[in-house]
């Protein structure tokens, strides 16, 4: 039987506590950069929001997507929205997922793609996004079945890659 030592815990009590700190601070500067955004000091929330969504944060990278998708703050560029937006959702944002499938029923600043709207609204429907499910089911009634059957093939492999399941 192994014994753990008060150095072994106190070194695991340091590591969590480091980790909390680190994601504490991480959440504050994404409040920073809605702050900034809802007082309409978008210079602000673009350097804040920048500098998180390059350190990987799906939250920072969904409102870039945002602002350029919006042009609020930053000259407006869909395809660069798309990116952000692409980005997030990849990291599971589930704002992003939806708002992808938004975008490819629609056909804003995307050629209009039911198949890709599918496959975004049911992931974002797969964590519990009710909203998305009954989007999902409304792009299902603009599909062939072949179209379907794409969705569905597509739907997994993106799913594994982002959930790793």
């Amino acid at each position: 039987m192994k014994i753990i030592t008060r150095t072994t815990i106190s070194n695991i009590v340091l590591l969590i506590c480091f980790i909390v700190v680190c994601l504490a601070i991480q959440a504050t500067a994404n409040d920073l950069g809605l702050k900034a955004y809802n007082k309409g000091d978008y210079a602000t929330a673009l350097k804040v929001w920048e500098k998180l969504a390059k350190q990987g944060d799906a939250g920072a990278q969904y409102s870039l997507g945002k602002m350029y998708f919006a042009g609020k703050g930053v000259p407006q560029d869909k395809e660069k929205a798309i990116k952000w937006f692409t980005t997030a959702a990849e990291n599971g944002d589930n704002f992003s997922q939806y708002t992808l499938g938004g975008i490819y029923a629609e056909g804003k600043g995307v050629l209009q793609d039911f198949v890709q709207a599918y496959v975004w609204y049911n992931i974002a429907a797969s964590q519990g996004n009710e909203t998305a499910l009954n989007a999902r089911n409304t792009a299902l009634k603009n599909m062939s079945p072949d179209q379907v059957t794409e969705g569905q093939k597509l739907f997994k492999q993106l799913y594994k890659k982002i959930y790793g399941k």
